[in-house]
């Protein structure tokens, strides 16, 4: 196990800084696989716990390529390549090698050409076509969770505010204003730490669909396919 760890950990540093990696597999043009140019018929998803959602993570693939981020690390000297992210072409596997790189580390998630990088108090989205910007998403808290169900984005995102009205996010720059009488909160009085805005986002050109915020203490959040997310020690909701 910890030789396949190995082997993973100098495949990324390889591809990070542009060298082609020999796959050391048959050639696509060898029988039994498809013509050059095509994609796999199947890939392997990361972090799906629950079917038809995906999560985000440092390492995504479409079928064509793979999405490496590396995660910032705080306290240490930052390295250039560490703030990127690297996109491997991995399908025909004898042409693996990097073609480019997005400028941002984070948690990713990919939907057609589009790739997000979900980074502390930020969102980039980045164009597969170019690798250039498309837009950006400016928090003013953090992101408790985010998964993308039937090309959408559903965004819990926490905060801390006590003026109204609550601006829980920015797109380029154009705030997304929920009003006071916009916020749920209990009938009876209940411990409030935090203002928690849940986003329908369209992930190619960052639209804001629908919202929904609530006041309501810290929680751990999971999900299934019939109520997106759930909060469960303040609400209970469908979206």
């Amino acid at each position: 196990m910890l030789a396949e760890r190995d082997t993973f950990l100098h495949f990324i540093n390889t591809v990070e800084r542009g060298i082609t990696v020999s796959s050391g597999l048959p050639s696509v043009t060898s029988p039994g696989f498809a013509e050059k140019g095509a994609e796999a018929d199947r890939f392997s998803q990361t972090n799906v716990q629950v079917q038809g959602i995906d999560e985000p993570d440092i390492v995504k693939t479409d079928g064509k390529n793979i999405y490496i981020s590396r995660t910032r690390i705080p306290y240490i000297v930052k390295i250039p390549y560490m703030q990127k992210t690297a996109v491997v072409k991995a399908y025909p596997p004898d042409e693996l090698k990097k073609i480019g790189e997005l400028n941002a580390s984070g948690d990713l998630l990919v939907y057609r050409e589009t790739v997000l990088v979900l980074s502390g108090s930020s969102i980039k989205a980045f164009s597969l076509r170019d690798f250039s910007e498309k837009y950006r998403v400016e928090l003013n808290g953090t992101i408790a969770a985010a998964r993308l169900y039937e090309g959408k984005v559903f965004l819990i995102l926490s905060q801390h505010s006590e003026i109204c009205p609550v601006i829980p996010m920015r797109v380029n720059g154009e705030p997304y204003i929920v009003e006071c009488t916009r916020i749920y909160h209990p009938i009876k009085p209940v411990p409030v730490e935090a203002i928690y805005t849940v986003v329908k986002l369209d992930p190619e050109n960052g639209k804001v669909e629908g919202s929904i915020s609530f006041v309501g203490n810290y929680a751990s959040v999971f999900t299934c396919q019939r109520t997106r997310f759930m909060l469960p020690t303040t609400f209970r909701w469908i979206m």
